[in-house]
């Protein structure tokens, strides 16, 4: 069974992205709901748990920055950036 990349096996291929979360509930199933709203309004209206309370997200990027950029055009809401790490994960083929 050999790896993925077996030149890379070492490698840290973890990354973070930064998110747009213009609400939070404690029901996941009113976030839902809030979430197809924010759908029809061209967001994309992805539902994200973490610490307990189910965000509402509009977008997602790579760099802080052009989150912040976003969420500050967001005026009607009051919009928070969440910080998502995605683990690395290894892959192997058989």
């Amino acid at each position: 069974m050999g790896s993925f990349s077996e030149n890379n096996s070492s490698k840290d291929l973890s990354y973070t992205v930064y998110a747009v979360s213009v609400e939070s509930h404690s029901s996941k199933m009113l976030a839902e709901e809030k979430a197809k709203e924010i759908k029809l309004k061209n967001g994309a209206g992805f539902v994200y748990e973490k610490d307990g309370k189910f965000h509402i997200l509009v977008s997602c990027y790579e760099k802080e920055n052009d989150a912040k950029l976003v969420a500050e055009n967001l005026s009607s809401y009051s919009p928070v950036i969440i910080e998502i790490k995605i683990p690395n994960i290894p892959l192997e083929i058989e």
